[in-house]
C-alpha cells in the first residue's frame, strides 16, 4: 500500500510539474503576444504618421495646384485644358491615397483583432492549466 501511495505521489508530482511547465509556457506565449501587439501598435503608429505626412503633402500640392488653376484660367483655352487634365490626375492620386489609408487602417484593425484573439486563447490555456494545478493540489491534500 505504501508503494502504491508513493507511486501515486510521484505521478501527482510529475503532473504538477507538467502543469507548472504548461503554465510557464502559457505565460511566455502571453508575453510574446504582448510584444507582438506592441510591435503592431508601433508599426500602425508609424504608418499613420507617414500617411498623415503624405496627406499633408497632398493637401499642400492640391492647394498649390488650385492657386495655379485660378491663374491659368485667365489664359488661352489650350492652357485651361492642360490644367483640367492635371486636376483630374490630382483627384486620382487623392482617391488612391484615400484607398491606401483605408486599406492600412483595415490591416491595422485586422492585426489588432488577431493579436487580441491570440491573447484570449493564451489566457484560456493558462486558466485551464491553473485549474489543473489547483485540482492536483487538492488531490495532493
Amino acid at each position: 500500500l505504501e508503494a502504491e501511495v508513493q507511486h501515486f505521489e510521484q505521478v501527482l508530482v510529475r503532473e504538477a510539474q507538467h502543469a507548472e511547465e504548461g503554465r510557464l509556457e502559457a505565460e511566455g506565449e502571453r508575453a510574446e503576444l504582448s510584444a507582438r501587439v506592441q510591435r503592431l501598435e508601433q508599426t500602425c503608429s508609424e504608418q499613420a504618421q507617414r500617411l498623415d505626412l503624405e496627406a499633408t503633402e497632398a493637401k499642400e500640392l492640391r492647394r498649390g495646384f488650385e492657386a495655379e488653376m485660378r491663374s491659368v484660367a485667365q489664359v488661352r483655352e489650350h492652357d485651361a485644358q492642360r490644367v483640367e487634365e492635371a486636376r483630374l490626375e490630382a483627384d486620382e492620386q487623392r482617391i488612391e491615397l484615400t484607398a491606401s489609408v483605408a486599406s492600412l487602417e483595415q490591416t491595422c484593425l485586422d492585426r489588432g483583432r488577431h493579436a487580441d484573439l491570440e491573447a484570449r486563447e493564451a489566457k484560456e490555456v493558462q486558466q485551464g492549466l491553473e485549474a489543473e494545478v489547483r485540482h492536483f493540489e487538492q488531490v495532493l491534500v
